[in-house]
C-alpha cells in the first residue's frame, strides 16, 4: 500500500453496488448483434392467447407474458416491451415436457418455459406492439412483434376500492377476536362543519359510511365552527340525520374559550374498551370495515398513541382520486408532505397534550394537527389498508400546510426555511446548515474508460468549502498513464493492488480521511450542480440521519436511482429506475425528500461519528450489497437513511464493473437480515409491485378468506324486494319461489317489483306485502326489452332507497335483468350467476345457459326455489362440522403423550407441512420460517403433525429451523382416528390446504390455512367458527393445473405468500383459541 497527498483530483466508485442488472429492452436493441434466422430460434406464446400475429383479447389490466422459446445455440435471455415501455427479462427455466419431446436436440428444451409478470401501471391504452427480443448465448438476436390492444378502466387495475361490503362471518370473527384479544376500542368520531353547503352535498356521505360500520362502539360529535347562523346550521344537521343515528350524534358549537372540551375529559377507558378520538372532514367516507380494522390492529402489540391508515385521495400526479399506500412511520417524509391525510386517531391524552383545547385543535390545519400530534406520539403505526377515501374537495391549501412546517421548524428548534416544491403539496424542508465541516470524498478507481477524469474535473468545478479528494488507485499496472494523473489531481492516493473489495477499499480510504463528513462515491459520477455537497450535508448533520443519498441520473438523464426499496429476499431494486428525469412518480415519490431503506453506495454521505460507530462497511460484501448492509445497519440502531431528490448527479453505471464477477454470498446475506426481509420494507407498502421500479399497483395482493356460511344473519334481514320483470308466465313459475322465501324469512316484510302487466296479479298474492311496476320488457314476449336509460334505472332507486331493503333476488334465470338489482339499495344481493358475470352478488347459483340442442333436466320453478334455499342456507348460523370431544377429556395417543409432559408447558400450535399436491404446497423454508416466527416472540411451543408417508417433508421443515428445542416432531405418531384429539390440544393449527386443516377447522380449532391458487378458496376454504384462509389474487387463478411442472409462473402463489404475512394471522387468531389449551398441560 503507498499512500500520496496532493491538493487535486477526485475518483469515483468503479462499482455500483446493486444487485446484478437484468438486460433491459433498449440494450437489447442497442446491443451490436446480428439477427438470427427462424433456423436459429423456435418459440411460442401462450399467455396472451395469440392467433397469427396478434393478441385474440384486449388486454384490460396486468398480464403475465408467457410462453417458450428455444435456441440452437442455447437460449440467454427473452427480453419484452410493450410499445415504448421497457419491461425487463422474462424468467427463464421453467419446465416444459412437451417441448422437450418435440426438440430433443436443442440445449435447453425441456427447461424452455419463460414467463414475466407485466402490473396494469406498466401498460398505456390504445395499440401496439408486445416484442419479445430472443438472444442466445452467441449473441444473436431475433425480434418478434405481436400486435396488442390495451383497454383498461379509467381507474386502472389494482386501484384499491373503499371496502363498501363486508361478510357477516368476517365481521363476526373479527369481532370474537377484538373481544377476546383486550383489543377493543371506543371510537369518538369528530366531525366540523362551517357552512350549509357542506350539509346538503357532503354530511350525508360520512354519515352514511358511519352507519355502516360493522364495527359498533362509535359515537359522532359534530362541531359548528360557522361563526353565525349558528342556530340553522344546527337544525339543518339535525334533519339531515336518520333515526337510528340520532342516539350517536351530538352536536355543539366551538367555544372559543380555552377550555378542557369533551375529548379531554375522557381519558378513561370506556367499559374496558380504550378511546381513540377519530378526526373527519365533512365528505369524508369510511370503509365499511375501518374501525374494525383499526380495532384489529392493536390486536396482540401494544396499543398505540396514533394510528392512520392508507386512503384513497386525489393524486397530485394523475389529478383523480386514487388508492395512496403509505409508508410506516417516515418523519422525513412527514417534513415533505402531509402523507398521513386522513383518516387518523389519536388518544385523548395525546391530544391533550398537544392542544389546549377544542378551539385550538380546530383552528389548526390539518397538516399542522398531524405534526403536534406525531411530535408527542410515543408509539405510531399504520394500518396498510385501504381506511378511507377523501372527497376531491377537501384539499388544503398550500399557505396553510407552508405556515404548518414554518411553525413546527420553530417549536423543534430547526432553522429551516420552507419552499414549495416540483409536485402539488410537496415541500422542501431546506435546513440551514449549522454544521459545516470538511468533506473526505472517497473514490475506489481503475480508470475504466477514463471516466473517472470528468468525475474529478466536475467536482472540483462544483465544490465549495473544505474537501478533500481521497482515491483509491487499483490499477495493477504499474506502467499506467493515470497512476500520475491520480497523483496529480487527488489530495492522497492509497494504491491497494488486492483484488477489488468495495467495502474494503472504502474502508482503507475512510482511515486516511480527516473530514467530519465521510463521501463514497463511484469514479463514474458527475456533479452537476454546485450545492450538492450541502445539500447532503444538510442532510447528514442531523443526528437522527445515518445515510444520505441522492437522484441519480443515467447520461441519458433518465432515472437511475430515487432510493433502494426491498424487493425480495436478500434483493433491493432502485426506485423508479428508468423514468423520465422530472417524472414526479408514485404521488410525486420520485421528487420527494423521504425516508428509505436504502441508498445506493454510488454516492452516499454520512458522518464519520456514524461510519466509526457502525464499524464501517462489511469487508465480506466485495461487489453487491456492501451499501445495503450499512443501510440497514443504521436503520437497526435507530438511525434513519434519507433520500433527497434536490441534488442530482450523472451516474454512468457499470462503467468499471463490466467485467467484475456478480459473485457473491446471497444466502449469508439474506440469512443475516432474514428478518428485516420477512418483516418487508418499512418505506415501501406491501400492496405496492417488487416487480418493477414504478411503485405500481401489486394487482395480485394478499387476501383472507372467510370461506362459506353464514354471508347474514336471518334476523338482519327484515326488509326484502323480489325482482321478476319479465311476463305473466314467469311470474307465475316464481311463486313458489316467493311463497318458500317468505316462509323462510317469516318476519321480513316482502315486495315485488314486477312489469306493469303482472301487478294486478301480484297484489292477489297475500304472501307479498307490497307490489312496485317497472317497466322492463315489452307485454309481448316476443317484442323483447324495452329501451331502458340510466335515467330510468335511477328513478327507480329513488323509489326504493326509502324502504332500506336488506335483501334483493332477482328471480329470473337469464343474466339480463340482474344488473337491475344494484339500483335496489339493498345491503344483500342475490340471482343466478355465469361464469362470474356478477362478482358482487352475494348469494348465487350457476346458471347453466340455454344450449342448443339439450333438453334440461328440471323445471324453471325449481331452480328458482333452489336459490331461495341457497339464501336460507347461507344464512345458517353453526360452523361446527364435527362434534369436539364430550368434556374436553382428550385421549392423546401413546406417544404423545409420553412426550406432553414438556411439550405442553406452553400453548401448542400445531403445523401440518405437507399437503396431496405439490400445487398446494407451501415451501418447507417457508413453514420453517413460520415456525421460528412463532416460538422466538409468542410463548409457545410448536407440534409437527402428519402422516408416516410425510416424514421426509417434515424431517426437511425441521432441518431448517433455527429454534429446534421449542418443536416436537408428531409425524407418524398417530392414527387417523386420534387425529381429532391431538387437534383439539393445539391453540391453533396452520397447514396447506389439506385435510387435516379441513378437520381442525370444523372442529372448531383456530386454523389458519395458506391456499395457493389452483382451485377456488372461497369453494375450499376451510370451514368453522374459526377458520380463515390466506391467499394470493393471482391474475392466472383458479387455474385448475394438475403437475407443478404446467405451473409456468414457479407457484408464486404460494412463494410469494411470506412467513411474515402467516404469522400476523396467527397472532389474531391465538385470541380465539381454547383457555384450557392455554393453561398448560392437556391432561
Amino acid at each position: 500500500m503507498r499512500i500520496e497527498d496532493r491538493q487535486a483530483g477526485v475518483l469515483e466508485l468503479s462499482v455500483d453496488l446493486q444487485l446484478k442488472d437484468v438486460l433491459s429492452i433498449d440494450q437489447a436493441q442497442q446491443a451490436p448483434v446480428a439477427q438470427g434466422s427462424s433456423d436459429d430460434f423456435r418459440f411460442y406464446l401462450d399467455s396472451p392467447a395469440i392467433r397469427g400475429q396478434s393478441v385474440i383479447d384486449p388486454i384490460t389490466g396486468a398480464i403475465t407474458v408467457a410462453g417458450w422459446a428455444i435456441a440452437r445455440h442455447g437460449l440467454a435471455s427473452v427480453a419484452v416491451s410493450f410499445g415504448e415501455t421497457r419491461v425487463g427479462n422474462a424468467r427463464l427455466g421453467s419446465r416444459r415436457p412437451d417441448i422437450g419431446t418435440l426438440f430433443p436436440d436443442w440445449p435447453d428444451a425441456l427447461m424452455s418455459g419463460f414467463g414475466l409478470f407485466v402490473p396494469a401501471g406498466m401498460l398505456k391504452n390504445g395499440p401496439q406492439n408486445l416484442t419479445l427480443v430472443l438472444t442466445d448465448k452467441r449473441g444473436i438476436r431475433r425480434t418478434e412483434h405481436i400486435q396488442v390492444e390495451v383497454q383498461k378502466t379509467p381507474d386502472g387495475e389494482g386501484d384499491r376500492p373503499l371496502r363498501r361490503k363486508v361478510s357477516v362471518l368476517e365481521t363476526d370473527t373479527h369481532a370474537r377476536i377484538v373481544q377476546s384479544a383486550g383489543a377493543a376500542a371506543d371510537f369518538q368520531c369528530v366531525l366540523t362543519i362551517s357552512d350549509r353547503e357542506q350539509i346538503r352535498e357532503l354530511l350525508p356521505m360520512t354519515l352514511k359510511s358511519l352507519a355502516m360500520q360493522t364495527y359498533k362502539a362509535w359515537t359522532l360529535t359534530i362541531l359548528l365552527s360557522g361563526r353565525k347562523n349558528g342556530s340553522k346550521l344546527m337544525r339543518e344537521v339535525r334533519a339531515a340525520l336518520a333515526a337510528d343515528m340520532a342516539a350517536r350524534v351530538r352536536i355543539q358549537a366551538i367555544s372559543p374559550r380555552p377550555q378542557a372540551d369533551w375529548f379531554f375529559e375522557q381519558a378513561g377507558a370506556v367499559d374496558g374498551r380504550r378511546p381513540y378520538v377519530v378526526h373527519l372532514q365533512v365528505g369524508d367516507e369510511l370503509a365499511v370495515d375501518g374501525l374494525m380494522q383499526v380495532a384489529m390492529s392493536n390486536v396482540g402489540v401494544t396499543f398505540a398513541d396514533f394510528i392512520y391508515g392508507d386512503e384513497r385521495r386525489e393524486s397530485p400526479v394523475a389529478g383523480r382520486i386514487l388508492p395512496f399506500l403509505k409508508p410506516e412511520w417516515s418523519p422525513e417524509l412527514l417534513l415533505s408532505t402531509n402523507y398521513i391525510g386522513r383518516f387518523w386517531l389519536a388518544t385523548p391524552e395525546l391530544l391533550a397534550g398537544a392542544f389546549s383545547s377544542m378551539a385550538e385543535f380546530e383552528e389548526a390545519s390539518d397538516y399542522e394537527r398531524v405534526l403536534r400530534l406525531t411530535e408527542r406520539a410515543s408509539s405510531i403505526r399504520r394500518v396498510p389498508k385501504v381506511l378511507s377515501e377523501r372527497h376531491a374537495k377537501q384539499q388544503e391549501d398550500k399557505k396553510l400546510e407552508l405556515d404548518a412546517l414554518r411553525k413546527a421548524a420553530s417549536r423543534r428548534g430547526i432553522a429551516a426555511a420552507i419552499e414549495e416544491s416540483a409536485v402539488a403539496g410537496t415541500y422542501r424542508f431546506h435546513r440551514k446548515l449549522l454544521k459545516p465541516g470538511k468533506v473526505s470524498i472517497i473514490i475506489p478507481s481503475i480508470a475504466a474508460r477514463g471516466l473517472v477524469k470528468a468525475c474529478i474535473e466536475s467536482i472540483r468545478k462544483n465544490s465549495h468549502g473544505l474537501y478533500e479528494i481521497i482515491l483509491i488507485d487499483n490499477i495493477k499496472d504499474a506502467g499506467s498513464e493515470w497512476k500520475p494523473w491520480f497523483r496529480q489531481h487527488a489530495d492522497k492516493v492509497i494504491e491497494v493492488l488486492a483484488d477489488f473489495n468495495w467495502s474494503l477499499f472504502n474502508n482503507i480510504g475512510a482511515e486516511h480521511a480527516t473530514g467530519d463528513y465521510l463521501l463514497f462515491l463511484n469514479d463514474d459520477i458527475e456533479v452537476l450542480d454546485t450545492h450538492w455537497m450541502e445539500t447532503l450535508m444538510e442532510i447528514s448533520q442531523c443526528e437522527d440521519v445515518g445515510v444520505v443519498g441522492p437522484y441519480l441520473l443515467y447520461p441519458d438523464r433518465t432515472v437511475q436511482h430515487a432510493g433502494l426499496f426491498l424487493s425480495g429476499p436478500g434483493t433491493a431494486r432502485h426506485a423508479f429506475r428508468f423514468a423520465k428525469e422530472d417524472e414526479p412518480g408514485y404521488f410525486g415519490f420520485a421528487l420527494t425528500q423521504r425516508d428509505m431503506i436504502g441508498v445506493t453506495g454510488a454516492c452516499m454521505m454520512m458522518r464519520r461519528e456514524v461510519f466509526d460507530a457502525l464499524g464501517g462497511f462489511n469487508q465480506a460484501h466485495s461487489v453487491i450489497n456492501n451499501d445495503l448492509d450499512f443501510c440497514l445497519r443504521c436503520n437497526d440502531v435507530g438511525l434513519s437513511t434519507v433520500y433527497t431528490p434536490y441534488t442530482r448527479l450523472i451516474h454512468h453505471e457499470l462503467v468499471s464493473r463490466e467485467k467484475l464477477p456478480d459473485t457473491y454470498d446471497a444466502e449469508s446475506f439474506a440469512q443475516e437480515w432474514a428478518e428485516v426481509f420477512s418483516k418487508g420494507d418499512p418505506f415501501f407498502h406491501p400492496g405496492l409491485s417488487c416487480g418493477d421500479d414504478y411503485y405500481s399497483m401489486d394487482t395480485e395482493y394478499l387476501r383472507e378468506v372467510y370461506a362459506g356460511f353464514p354471508i347474514a344473519h336471518k334476523a338482519d334481514i327484515r326488509r326484502m324486494v323480489v325482482f321478476k320483470l319479465d311476463h305473466i308466465g314467469d311470474f307465475i313459475t316464481a311463486l313458489p319461489a316467493i311463497r318458500r322465501l317468505k316462509e323462510r324469512f317469516p318476519s321480513a316484510m316482502l315486495a315485488v317489483v314486477v312489469g306493469p302487466a303482472v301487478a294486478a296479479l301480484a297484489r292477489t298474492e297475500p304472501v307479498i306485502d307490497e307490489v312496485l311496476d317497472f317497466a322492463f320488457f315489452h307485454v309481448r314476449s316476443g317484442l323483447g326489452q324495452k329501451q331502458v336509460t340510466e335515467d330510468d334505472l335511477h328513478g327507480l332507486k329513488s323509489r326504493l332507497e326509502p324502504y332500506q331493503f336488506d335483501l334483493a333476488v332477482d328471480l329470473r334465470k337469464h343474466p339480463d335483468t340482474r344488473h337491475v338489482l344494484q339500483y335496489s339499495g339493498a345491503k344483500l344481493l342475490a340471482g343466478f350467476d355465469r361464469a362470474n358475470m356478477f362478482p358482487w352478488l352475494d348469494f348465487a347459483l350457476e346458471w347453466e345457459g340455454d344450449p342448443t340442442w339439450v333438453n334440461k333436466r328440471q323445471h324453471v320453478a325449481g331452480d328458482l326455489l333452489n336459490l331461495v334455499d341457497a339464501i336460507s342456507n347461507g344464512c345458517e348460523e353453526d360452523r361446527h362440522v364435527m362434534r369436539r370431544t364430550a368434556g374436553g377429556s382428550l385421549q392423546l395417543p401413546p406417544a404423545v403423550d409420553k412426550m406432553a409432559r414438556q411439550l405442553y408447558r406452553k400453548p401448542v400450535i400445531g403445523v401440518h407441512p405437507a399437503s396431496g399436491n405439490q400445487l398446494r404446497q407451501w415451501p418447507v423454508e417457508h413453514f420453517a420460517g413460520l415456525i421460528d416466527l412463532l416460538v422466538t416472540r409468542l410463548p409457545v411451543h410448536v407440534a409437527i403433525i402428519g402422516g408416516p408417508d410425510e416424514s421426509d417433508l417434515a424431517d426437511a421443515v425441521l432441518a431448517r429451523v433455527k429454534h429446534k428445542a421449542a418443536v416436537w416432531s408428531l409425524v407418524g405418531l398417530h392414527k387417523l382416528s386420534e387425529l381429532p384429539d391431538v387437534l383439539q390440544s393445539f391453540a391453533l393449527f396452520v397447514g396447506n390446504n389439506s385435510g387435516p386443516k379441513h378437520v381442525a377447522a370444523g372442529l372448531g380449532v383456530p386454523t389458519v390455512a395458506v391456499h395457493s391458487a389452483v382451485v377456488s378458496t372461497e369453494e375450499w376454504g376451510p370451514l368453522g367458527p374459526n377458520a380463515v384462509a390466506i391467499r394470493k389474487d393471482m391474475n392466472c387463478a383458479p387455474c385448475y393445473r394438475a403437475a407443478l411442472e404446467d405451473c409456468h409462473r414457479n407457484l408464486a402463489c404460494m412463494r410469494d405468500i411470506t412467513p411474515e404475512d402467516v404469522y400476523g394471522l396467527c397472532l389474531r387468531f391465538l385470541a380465539l383459541a381454547d383457555q384450557k389449551v392455554l393453561g398448560g398441560v392437556i391432561r
